[in-house]
């Protein structure tokens, strides 16, 4: 086997993105600016008595982990709900942009991003609906594209941060207030400060204004209590202000992942590098903390709707803490990889036994999807129900509108079809062996001890009985390889090597249910200029890749049977949900 490779050069090319003005739409509907902007980021000289002004300062965490157990409010009952059409607000050059709801005050925000190339810059076309009449009951024009994060519990206040698309510098955080007649009060601060601030080129600061660093990121914000606006940056910093000033008055550092507010928004949890811990804005304190260990990659925090359990999500795995006992344990869900994307990720109870994200739902005592939910625009678990945005298909009709998931067609199939024997091949709880005898001696014991170790992360139990055998070996043999390189005015030159490959494998009763394999691939040769490429391929070239037992992805689950979907599909549209047969 002979492979070609190509040494080319490229030119880096920069592309500036200019922006023009546009005027306000002759529809009727307002476009509203600012009305203040409050707390603008200060300079520099600025920073020590912006601190000095700040009440209450850096939080602490509680000496021997403050209050427990964790009394948080439960989700308010489920009450009767209007979908809210949105068919004739979809116009051309008008797409969904994000939404917010406050179920217990019936109210939801809409974010239609107006854009149309030939007369940007881009408009956000915001709709106030009411969720228990089906209604828009006011809508604005706000110039730029705006990112939804929360709504008061009062159903007319909400947070928004700009988008990042244009790169035009830091981002600054917005409380809009919703009035009669369409009217909008929109004040903007900004959640950071030591030279991260939009204005920083006027400043001196040494890196542009559209230069967006992490501390100059809003990561996510959200109401707390009736009182207070918890924001975090991307650099992990925690930080309350009072809602009616807009002053700080309280500051973390080192927050990962997302934070969750209570079902009942009056408390709020967020995660460390090793623990989790609960601030109560009644008293400005974090009242409690609680070790976890290591927190999932990409962690976002969903309390559950009857307020006993926290749900900590990220990627391939859920930790649940039982804000009774104390206790927590994993749940791997293997195929659970959260995505941000500059909104809030859809990830949240659904119901009292199931997680939702991205379309899927989770089974917890299940590390595959158990059921699937399609052509939602948007989507948001929120108490004891998903809000989303349904348009199916091709179909015009467009509706914001509320599901308490699983449905009960969707439930009866998941649980007679977890009751067949067979569904998986592997799953986390079952026991695993490892056995490193086809790889040379000296590497034996270490490769043994990072592969238990990694089948341990993902649920498996070592049992050195167990008939399933997770077996790591490399090639005995070679095979030969050549491989040809073109060089720029130096013509080509063939090398030829050897190719012994790592391998892995599952085996159960005695047949692999899942392998991969590795070796040292040849990579892009580099000469310098003047000088002669190499005689001879390096040494390195096809020897096994260690890196494979150590980095190389392990799956979580393997299935049994022949499918390897979700247990079934569901087709959310403007006028409800339609199972597929």
């Amino acid at each position: 086997m002979s492979v070609r490779r190509t040494v080319c050069v490229f030119a880096l090319i920069t592309v500036a993105a200019f922006g023009c003005s546009k005027g306000n739409q002759d529809d009727g509907v307002k476009t509203v600016a600012p009305d203040a902007v409050l707390g603008d980021a200060p300079s520099a000289k600025d920073d020590e008595e912006v601190a000095k002004s700040q009440a209450g300062g850096p939080l602490q965490m509680p000496e021997k982990g403050g209050l427990w157990p964790w009394s948080v409010g439960s989700a308010p009952a489920l009450e009767a709900r209007a979908p809210v059409s949105l068919t004739s607000f979809i116009v051309p050059g008008r797409t969904i942009h994000g939404a917010i709801v406050n179920s217990a005050a019936a109210r939801g925000a809409v974010f239609l991003n107006d854009w149309v190339e030939k007369k940007s810059p881009s408009f956000t076309h915001l709709l106030w609906c009411d969720l228990t009449r089906g209604q828009v009951i006011g809508q604005c024009d706000i110039k730029d594209m705006y990112l939804p994060f929360d709504m008061h519990g009062d159903g007319r206040r909400l947070l928004a941060r700009r988008s990042d698309a244009g790169g035009r510098g830091a981002q600054g955080l917005e409380l809009w207030s919703m009035g009669p007649g369409d009217k909008i009060d929109r004040k903007t601060f900004h959640p950071y400060w030591k030279g991260t601030s939009a204005d920083g080129e006027s400043r001196g600061d040494p890196d542009p204004p559209n230069f967006i660093r992490k501390e100059a990121e809003v990561r996510w914000a959200g109401f707390v209590g009736r009182d207070h606006i918890a924001s975090v940056t991307g650099n992990g910093e925690l930080k309350i202000w009072a809602l009616n000033t807009l002053k700080q008055v309280a500051v973390f550092p080192g927050v990962v992942g997302m934070p969750g507010v209570t079902c009942d928004c009056a408390k709020l949890a967020f995660v460390t590098d090793r623990s989790v811990a609960l601030y109560d804005p009644a008293v400005n304190k974090i009242v409690g903390a609680r070790p976890i260990g290591k927190p999932p990659l990409d962690a976002v925090l969903a309390f559950h709707p009857d307020g006993k359990l926290l749900a900590i999500g990220g990627t391939g795995r859920i930790i649940l803490l039982d804000l009774a006992t104390g206790q927590s344990w994993d749940a791997m869900v293997a195929d659970l990889k959260l995505n941000y994307h500059g909104l809030l990720p859809d990830f949240g109870w659904a119901g009292t036994q199931h997680v939702y994200h991205n379309g899927s739902l989770y089974d917890l005592n299940t590390p595959i999807p158990v059921w699937q939910y399609s052509w939602q625009k948007w989507a948001m678990p929120r108490g004891r129900e998903v809000w989303m945005i349904a348009q199916r298909g091709l179909q015009k009709e467009v509706a914001l509108l509320s599901f308490v998931l699983p449905h009960p067609n969707a439930l009866a199939q998941i649980e007679e079809a977890l009751r067949q024997p067979g569904l998986f091949a592997l799953r986390p709880g079952d026991d695993v062996r490892v056995d490193v005898s086809g790889l040379p001696t000296d590497r034996q014991k270490e490769i043994k001890q990072v592969l238990e170790g990694r089948a341990k992360l993902l649920g498996y139990r070592l049992n050195s009985a167990a008939t399933v055998v997770f077996e790591a070996s490399e090639d005995k043999r070679s095979t030969p390889r050549s491989i040809t390189y073109s060089f720029s005015g130096a013509g080509s030159r063939t090398y030829k090597y050897d190719e012994r490959k790592a391998r892995l494998k599952i085996v159960k009763a005695g047949r692999a249910i899942w392998e991969t394999a590795g070796c040292q691939e040849p990579p892009i040769l580099l000469v310098a200029k003047g000088s002669a490429p190499p005689t001879e391929a390096p040494n390195w070239f096809g020897d096994p890749d260690f890196d494979l037992f150590t980095k190389r992805p392990i799956p979580g689950v393997i299935r049994g049977d022949a499918n390897k979907k979700a247990l079934g599909t569901t087709d959310v549209a403007a006028d409800g949900l339609h199972d597929r047969q």
